[in-house]
């Protein structure tokens, strides 16, 4: 996804670099989890924040997030219209994201995708959402069970081993989502911009969830969706989080995650297809359209690393299989409900 600022340097010449400026903010240095100092602009916490306390409100940006992932990743396999099972909408979580990023931008699309390199496509979204960033997907089978790969794909520690311009997240704080568990998180992630291009850092939305893929009751058949989507920066509280003051360009992460979906196990072991939805405005004055040339470029090398790492992850579900274990206890009585 953000590797795409290491190609952009190997590809263009230095002196085009040196008319492209950037607009630029100040951005602590997040590299030291126990580090401490002023991320700007998050701004002053004002009535937004008040919002992420109400567990419905924050449900709703989040399952906005996750079943979009859904959605595409299923629109890019049969084709069909994205078909987002919003759980509700308001006017207070339309609140909590941009104006251009509605949390039903992506419902009811048909994705015209060309494929750019081995196992990736891309697309362009059209109508009243359009925008000049690609949206970008990458699929590949990987010899893990879900629990495998959610454990490495939930955990911002482990990202940089797949993708190397990850320098960091700062955790702001954690939140409810409609009483579901787990629940999700505020946070700001840092990436690193290749010379001349700065930093990028998205305040996001990130969580995850158990997902029942098909129709299909057999718990064999449930995986994951991993997502994160740029909220609005006024709704986080500021916090002291670094010492030394750096550079950075503001992006959104209009969606990325991933969806990870078991297959037949009888095939020597466990096997899960993970696809991996990506599409990002990088803000700052790089044109998009050289960003959308690299990033199908450098996603196999991100996706062949999850390959590699996800079947050295520990077999333990941990905090998979607590939250496998509310998902399976909330369907049993949605199961008996129903019955009554």
């Amino acid at each position: 996804m953000v590797l795409a600022f290491m190609w952009v340097e190997r590809i263009v010449p230095r002196w085009l670099w040196r008319n492209l400026s950037e607009q630029q903010q100040h951005l602590a240095d997040a590299s030291s989890p126990d580090s401490y100092a002023t991320i700007d602009p998050v701004g002053q916490p004002g009535n937004l924040t008040a919002l992420w306390d109400r567990s419905e409100v924050s449900g709703q940006v989040l399952s906005s997030c996750l079943m979009s992932i859904i959605a595409v990743s299923s629109q890019l396999s049969n084709g069909a219209p994205t078909a987002v099972q919003l759980e509700g909408s308001s006017t207070d979580a339309e609140q909590l994201v941009d104006k251009d990023s509605s949390l039903s931008m992506y419902d009811n699309k048909v994705f015209s995708w060309t494929e750019k390199a081995s196992g990736v496509w891309v697309a362009s979204l059209e109508g009243s959402e359009a925008n000049p960033w690609d949206m970008v997907c990458g699929r590949v089978v990987v010899s893990a069970s879900v629990c495998q790969c959610a454990q490495l794909l939930v955990d911002d520690s482990k990202r940089r081993g797949y993708d190397r311009m990850f320098k960091g997240a700062v955790e702001h704080r954690g939140v409810e989502v409609g009483g579901l568990n787990p629940g999700a998180h505020l946070k700001t992630l840092r990436y690193a911009g290749a010379w001349p291009v700065g930093d990028r850092i998205f305040h996001v939305l990130s969580g995850w969830r158990p997902h029942q893929f098909g129709n299909s009751t057999n718990n064999d058949e449930l995986g994951a969706v991993v997502g994160s989507k740029s909220v609005v920066p006024g709704s986080i509280e500021a916090l002291q989080i670094g010492e030394q003051p750096q550079v950075g360009v503001q992006g959104r992460l209009l969606l990325a995650g991933f969806t990870i979906r078991p297959l037949d196990s009888n095939r020597g072991g466990p096997q899960c297809e993970v696809t991996m939805v990506s599409h990002v405005d990088f803000g700052g004055t790089l044109p998009p359209s050289m960003i959308n040339f690299v990033q199908a470029n450098v996603m196999p090398e991100m996706l062949e690393k999850i390959q590699n790492l996800a079947p050295k992850e520990s077999t333990v579900n941990g905090d998979f299989g607590r939250g496998l274990a509310h998902f399976q206890d909330n369907k049993e009585k949605e199961k008996k409900a129903n019955e009554k």
